[in-house]
């Protein structure tokens, strides 16, 4: 599949969605697919089926560390988004693309563990998770909404971020989870890794 680039670089969270919804809007007009990628400052996003369980401390706590807790329409529970990860939402028309859901989801997750093995980075999936593995905890996490048939939020990719940050929720569901980040392995910016996934997602 292929995507046209959108690159934003550092942006606050809330901005990334209104210009998810900027691209939502043209790929309605055009049919065309877009590919944002942005990091940000640290920010909790609470998915269809989070809950405040998935939060680890009151939430006077995360104000004071300046973490907005933010709900959004993607599948899943919680997760963090922090500066040094890379997110990436695959803006396209999946019913255009002829696509069922299940489908472009193995799709998004197939570029991206191929992304991660041309960077010498061993992924799997783990029964009942959402997400990829290495061997050493979970590098990468996906969720997406589906509304008048295109695909919005999409992927995130520990790059080099604080792991530790993590710790402060339950993590997708699960407390005191594990994760990796590519920073373990390789020398790589967050646009490299979103120029190499959009080069795999074009083949895949």
């Amino acid at each position: 599949m292929i995507f046209q680039k959108v690159w934003a670089d550092q942006i606050p969270y809330m901005e990334s969605l209104k210009e998810q919804e900027k691209l939502k809007t043209k790929c309605l007009e055009t049919n065309k697919n877009f590919a944002l990628c942005f990091h940000c400052p640290a920010v909790i996003t609470m998915g269809l089926r989070g809950s405040e369980e998935d939060l680890m401390l009151k939430k006077s706590e995360y104000e004071k560390k300046n973490i907005p807790i933010i709900p959004i329409k993607r599948g899943g529970q919680a997760t963090l988004h922090s500066q040094g990860q890379l997110v990436l939402y695959p803006i396209a028309n999946i019913k255009q693309n002829k696509f069922r859901v299940k489908d472009f989801v193995h799709f998004i997750e197939q570029a991206t563990k191929e992304t991660l093995a041309q960077m010498g980075i061993a992924t799997h999936k783990e029964e009942g998770q959402a997400g990829l593995f290495t061997s050493k905890g979970k590098i990468a996490f996906f969720g997406i909404h589906v509304t008048e048939g295109v695909s919005q939020h999409g992927l995130a990719i520990n790059i080099d971020n604080d792991l530790k940050l993590f710790d402060l929720i339950r993590s997708c569901g699960v407390s005191h989870r594990v994760h990796d980040k590519l920073s373990n392995y390789c020398k790589a910016d967050i646009q490299e890794v979103f120029d190499l996934w959009i080069k795999t997602a074009k083949r895949t």
